[in-house]
């Protein structure tokens, strides 16, 4: 039984507004004089058409056809453009069987009206993997429910875009949809019981229907000198056929034997609004910014999660040899989620209560500088800083710390003489509290790479990258005792030798000839 929560609208309702914005340019559109609207030459409609007959015979598995039909189907292929200025108009049709098309059409009109949809169908035909012969043991177990099945999923994508200009000013409306369905049948492995009990991994088929539905409209404009754009979108995940299995569970310490669902695929709600103002592309300087905010929901669970983002850049080049590029990016998350949950059996209730999710906030900087101090020689540099911060963390001990790491690196390259390129590179990262032990406090990387062409036949190649990782503080948590354990450093190096020469004795012709040498520890 799934637990079902109300959905409410995220975003501003401004679907009448846009509605009003696309009536008025319309209307303008309809001022253009007679005499405008007979500018141009004469095309001639162009089209073609080709119809014909395709024949399948398939032995033994249709993986061999993983993305074709194993059945006889007519076949038609057609092609029109037709220009009759200002009107603009293409039609390309391509059916090769019942689940088997492409269709691409479009409609302009000047650059008022610029319109697009595209649409295939496909079908995606997978078998059967099978279990080992063999149980690895008594206490755990295989079980094939549809041994020898053979799964075939149809798949069909849309795609819109409609845009409308204001005419003789850059303004814009446009509204975009993609839309992707998936019916079938498909194949489903998970794991019955636990360590303490008998465990037993399951195949089984598993039918699905998914509809995946995603609207994006917005305007955008010029006013002076900058841009402006602002976008709204929403997205919805609605799973159908069977959107949660059923299996019975033995009975563990927190809850009875019976009958559970499991694999369960819940529906999604999504929106977001997005504003991005840059300056004009051309000259030595240009900034651009970008805020927006994401909201998801899990209609199954209730988890609402909210993102607000930002984003700017500030490039300055005040000659050919010399460029400065100046990032920042802000992310905020906050996720809700309910204090409790409920696992429902046939004949029983289970609830348990749910950790509350940490909210998390990033800022980065980040500075790059680009230079060509000489003809063929180009060195870059970069540095960064991220400091990541984390509330709500009582529920969990590994991520009561705050996170900042910094990065450098230098890096040269060129073609120092004929034929012959070289490239360098050093970086450098401390990482305050990472938040894994597998990420290290301190790195050094250094990364060589060169290449020579002796001649038009061949080409040799040489690159060498080594790396010093170092974590002095290991963190570990200790759930039997609930204690945080902080003991142990971790020290490692890696190194990767990679030597290619390849020759070429004809036009499409080559061997190569390669040794490799990787070790990590």
């Amino acid at each position: 039984m799934n637990r079902v929560y109300p959905y409410k609208t995220y975003g501003p309702d401004i679907t009448e507004t846009f509605l009003m914005l696309i009536l008025i340019i319309l209307l303008n559109t309809g001022t253009v004089s007679a005499f405008e609207l007979q500018v141009g030459h004469p095309y001639k409609p162009t089209y073609s058409l080709g119809v014909g007959y395709n024949f399948t015979r398939v032995d033994g598995s249709k993986r061999v056809i993983e993305y074709m039909e194993d059945a006889d189907s007519l076949v038609i292929e057609g092609v029109l453009e037709a220009y009759p200025l200002p009107h603009r108009l293409h039609l390309e049709v391509f059916v090769y069987s019942d689940d088997d098309l492409y269709l691409d059409t479009g409609y302009s009109y000047r650059d008022l009206i610029l319109s697009r949809l595209v649409l295939t169908e496909f079908v995606h035909n997978t078998a059967h993997s099978l279990f080992p012969a063999t149980d690895p043991s008594e206490e755990r177990r295989y079980l094939d429910r549809d041994r020898g099945g053979e799964y075939e999923e149809d798949i069909k994508n849309a795609v819109f875009n409609l845009r409308f200009k204001y005419p003789g000013y850059p303004f814009h409306l446009f509204v975009g949809y993609h839309g992707y369905y998936k019916n079938g049948e498909r194949q489903q492995r998970y794991l019955i019981g636990t360590f303490g009990t008998e465990m037993t991994v399951t195949a089984d088929v598993r039918r699905v229907k998914y509809e995946t539905a995603e609207v994006n409209f917005g305007a955008n404009g010029h006013f002076g000198p900058i841009e402006i754009e602002y976008t709204h979108g929403e997205k919805n995940f609605s799973p159908g056929g069977e959107t949660s299995m059923s299996d019975m569970y033995p009975e563990t310490g927190y809850r009875p034997g019976d009958v559970y669902q499991h694999n369960v695929i819940p529906e999604f709600r999504g929106s977001s609004d997005f504003i991005r103002i840059h300056t004009s592309y051309t000259g030595s300087l240009v900034s651009s910014a970008t805020v927006g905010k994401i909201s998801h929901r899990n209609t199954f669970s209730g988890v609402e999660r909210s993102s607000l983002i930002g984003a700017g850049q500030v490039s300055y080049i005040p000659i050919p040899e010399l460029a400065f590029f100046l990032r920042y990016r802000y992310r905020e998350t906050d996720e809700v989620n309910p204090d409790e949950t409920t696992l429902y059996g046939l004949n029983s209730t289970v609830t348990t209560g749910v950790r509350k999710a940490p909210d998390i906030k990033k800022h980065e900087l980040s500075l790059d500088i680009r230079s060509r101090p000489f003809r063929r020689f180009n060195i870059a540099g970069s540095f960064s800083i991220a400091d990541i911060k984390r509330s709500d963390t009582d529920g969990w001990m590994l991520l009561d710390a705050d996170t900042v790491k910094k990065t450098f690196s230098i890096k040269a390259f060129g073609r120092i003489l004929k034929g012959l390129k070289l490239r360098g590179q050093y970086i450098f990262t401390d990482n305050r509290r990472p938040l894994y032990n597998s990420e290290p406090e301190r790195s050094h990387e250094v990364r060589l790479y060169g290449s020579y062409t002796l001649s038009s036949w061949m080409t040799t190649t040489l690159s060498y990258k080594i790396r010093w990782d170092r974590n002095d503080n290991l963190r570990y948590f200790d759930g039997g005792n609930d204690v945080l354990i902080e003991d142990g450093e971790r020290n490692n190096t890696m190194q990767n030798v990679l030597f290619l020469t390849s020759f070429f004795p004809f036009e499409k012709t080559s061997f190569t000839a390669g040794f490799g040498f990787y070790r990590n520890g």
